[in-house]
């Protein structure tokens, strides 16, 4: 993110590396199978895409990374320029840039939703531990008055057998 709260420089340093990384895949095409070429473009390509993408994934310069994305998928699969890379991203299991967007926007709400109850859950935990320990209290005393009245009832008692005995 630059000066001007654009994300231009950052956008045109990951199209950069994502072009690094379609070089490399076009390089070792000849030599791999295409179920490795899936897994390096998932090591490699996919990484430095996802990365960060929730915060710079609405910029509208992320269009480069998508047709850089469906540039890779036909080397990949060995496809023109002019095929449609609709069913090429279905046969290779691979989620589209937009699509990949939501997903981690998803999963980052579902962890922030995940810590939220964990506090909520924490805070709960607090209160009835409170109020267990506040009842606690009160029925001890409870039990601690039920004793003191208990105690002067029969102090009374006593003093009132020993006003009516005649001791003369």
């Amino acid at each position: 993110m630059d000066s001007m709260l654009s994300w231009k420089q950052h956008i045109a340093a990951l199209t950069a590396k994502l072009n690094m990384a379609c070089f490399a895949i076009r390089t070792i095409k000849p030599f791999m199978t295409s179920r490795v070429l899936r897994t390096v473009y998932f090591s490699y390509f996919h990484s430095i895409m996802s990365y960060g993408i929730i915060f710079w994934g609405t910029s509208h310069l992320s269009n480069n990374i998508f047709k850089t994305q469906k540039r890779i998928i036909r080397i990949i699969t060995n496809k023109c320029q002019s095929d449609s890379c609709r069913q090429l991203y279905k046969q290779l299991q691979i989620l589209t840039f937009p699509v990949q967007y939501i997903f981690s926007l998803l999963m980052f709400v579902i962890k922030i939703l995940k810590f939220m109850i964990g506090i909520i859950a924490s805070i709960i935990t607090y209160i009835f531990l409170l109020l267990t320990s506040l009842w606690c209290r009160e029925k001890s005393y409870i039990q601690e008055l039920k004793f003191i009245i208990t105690y002067q009832h029969k102090l009374n008692l006593s003093r009132k057998i020993a006003n009516n005995l005649n001791l003369n």
